[in-house]
C-alpha cells in the first residue's frame, strides 16, 4: 500500500506549497478549517482525494452555541481521523491552526510556511498571538504535556518536527531544531513538469483564466486592496485613485482584488479581466510571462513580481493619514 500523506492546510498559500513540495497520491488527505480554501478548489481536489471541512459556523447564537458546534465537530473529525488517516502517515502542513492540527501536534512531519510569522523568534509569535488564541493554545497544551511531559511548541519549533519549508529566499530563516529548507516559489515551480504546472493550473482555475489572456503581448495587472472596506476612504475614492492610474492605458487590464473587498470592479472596469479571490497571486506570477507593469497602493504581495516586471505603487500622498498609518514614505522615495 503507498504510503499516506495528510496535509493539515489554513491558507490557500499553505496549500500551493504543498502541492509545489510533494507528488500526490490518490490515498492522501486534506484537512482545511472552514471556508479558507474555496468550494470550487476543494471539488477539484475531491476528484482524486479525501477531503475533511471543519464547519466553524455555528447553528447556535452565542458562546453556548459556539461551544455545542466545537464538540460536534470535535466529534466529527475523531470519527473522520479514524476512518481514513493511518496511524502510520505522514503529516505535513499548518500546526497552528489548532482546531484540525491538534490530533497531530507531536506527529508532524513536516511543517509548511504560513507568511512572515514563521520567520520570527518563538516568544515574538506568542506576543502577535490574539489574547483568545493564545488562551486556547495554553489550554490545549496543558491536555498535551499531561500525556507527553513536555509542551508544544508551534511552526516548526518543536523537538519532534522533522523539515520545515520556507519560500522567502530573502529572509533570515530562523534558529530551529530542525531541517530548514528555503526554496523560492518560483524555483519549486521550475522543478515540476509541464504537466504537473497544468495540473496545478487546473486546480487553482487559473487555465481559464490563461486561455483568455496569453495571447496578450502586455498585460498591466492591478492588486487592490479594502481601503474602503477599512474605513480608510469612501469606495467612490478608491474607484477615483485606481481609475487615475489606469487612464491612458493600452493594454489589457487584470485586476486581483483583496479576498475582503466587496467592490464590483467589473461593474467600473467592464473591458479588465477580475481574478476571483481564490485564486493565490503566486499562482499569478507562475503562470503569466505578459504581466509588464504592476500595480498596488502597498500590497507586500507584489514583490512576487520582482524581476518579472515593472512594479509601481500608486501615490496615496493626498491621504497622509493612511501613508503615517501603513508608515508608506519609502515608497514614494
Amino acid at each position: 500500500m503507498k504510503e499516506q500523506k495528510v496535509f493539515i492546510i489554513g491558507s490557500p498559500y499553505g496549500l500551493l506549497v504543498s502541492l509545489l513540495l510533494y507528488s500526490i497520491e490518490d490515498n492522501d488527505v486534506f484537512v482545511f478549517n472552514g471556508d479558507v480554501i474555496s468550494a470550487r478548489i476543494v471539488d477539484k481536489l475531491k476528484e482524486t482525494n479525501t477531503v475533511f471541512i471543519r464547519n466553524s459556523n455555528s447553528t447556535y447564537a452565542g458562546k453556548f452555541g459556539k461551544a455545542i458546534n466545537t464538540a460536534r465537530e470535535w466529534k466529527r473529525y475523531k470519527n473522520f481521523i479514524r476512518r481514513n488517516i493511518s496511524n502510520d502517515a505522514r503529516i505535513v502542513g499548518h500546526d497552528h491552526i489548532f482546531a484540525i492540527s491538534f490530533p497531530f501536534w507531536g506527529s508532524f512531519e513536516t511543517i509548511i510556511e504560513d507568511g512572515y510569522i514563521n520567520y520570527l523568534p518563538y516568544n515574538d509569535i506568542l506576543s502577535l498571538m490574539k489574547k483568545n488564541g493564545l488562551r486556547y493554545f495554553r489550554i490545549l497544551n496543558k491536555i498535551y504535556k499531561r500525556k507527553n511531559k513536555r509542551e508544544y511548541k508551534l511552526y516548526g519549533y518543536d523537538e519532534s518536527v522533522k523539515n520545515v519549508y520556507l519560500t522567502d529566499v530573502k529572509k533570515k530563516a530562523p534558529k530551529l531544531l530542525t531541517n530548514v529548507y528555503v526554496n523560492s516559489i518560483s524555483e519549486l515551480w521550475k522543478k515540476l513538469n509541464s504537466d504537473l504546472q497544468q495540473k496545478l493550473q487546473s486546480i487553482f482555475m487559473v487555465d481559464s483564466i490563461w486561455l483568455k489572456l496569453h495571447e496578450y503581448q502586455e498585460i498591466v495587472f492591478l492588486i487592490t486592496q479594502p481601503l474602503s472596506e477599512d474605513g480608510l476612504m469612501a469606495e467612490e475614492e478608491k474607484i477615483r485613485v485606481y481609475s487615475e492610474v489606469l487612464k491612458g492605458n493600452e493594454n489589457k487590464v487584470l485586476v486581483k482584488p483583496h479576498p475582503r473587498e466587496k467592490t464590483d470592479y467589473k461593474k467600473y472596469f467592464p473591458d479588465a479581466q477580475i481574478i476571483d479571490n481564490d485564486v493565490p497571486m503566486e499562482m499569478i506570477a507562475l503562470s503569466f510571462d505578459n504581466i509588464c507593469r504592476v500595480y498596488t497602493c502597498f500590497s507586500t504581495s507584489a514583490s512576487i513580481f520582482d524581476g518579472r516586471a515593472e512594479i509601481k505603487y500608486i501615490s496615496l500622498m493626498e491621504f497622509p493619514e493612511i501613508v503615517k498609518k501603513y508608515n508608506l514614505f519609502h515608497l514614494y522615495k
